[in-house]
């Protein structure tokens, strides 16, 4: 059977912390966002029960980001934000263009179709 999920990002140490949670169906409207999280996506996964034991199949069809923040271009962040040294790196030794502060602090690159709410 196909379920749906929800992956909700939080700020961690040195990478970001997920926790995902079933949902009826891929839409927004159904999301409760946790404190302190500050993105989330859907993704979907196959879930069958065979003898007793539930099997699982690799999570599937990943939608883009929904990010909580304020999104800058590289070049504002270059102006605005000139002590972001490893952003600013990163973005233009990966071909970055743009990039969401969120509203936990930490940067995020912004990949194509991901959204920002501004909060």
């Amino acid at each position: 059977m196909l379920k749906h999920f929800v992956e909700f990002s939080y700020p961690g140490a040195f990478f970001s912390e997920y926790s995902c949670k079933e949902v009826p169906e891929r839409n927004p409207e159904v999301v409760s966002v946790p404190n302190r999280a500050f993105a989330y996506r859907f993704y979907d996964q196959e879930q069958v029960f065979l003898d007793g034991e539930l099997l699982k199949e690799e999570p599937k069809n990943y939608s883009a980001y929904t990010y909580f923040g304020k999104s800058y271009t590289i070049e504002e962040v270059k102006q605005e934000f000139p002590e972001a040294k490893n952003l600013i790196w990163n973005s233009e030794n990966n071909g970055w263009n743009k990039a969401v502060k969120t509203i936990c602090g930490n940067w995020q690159p912004l990949m194509e179709g991901d959204i920002v709410i501004e909060k």
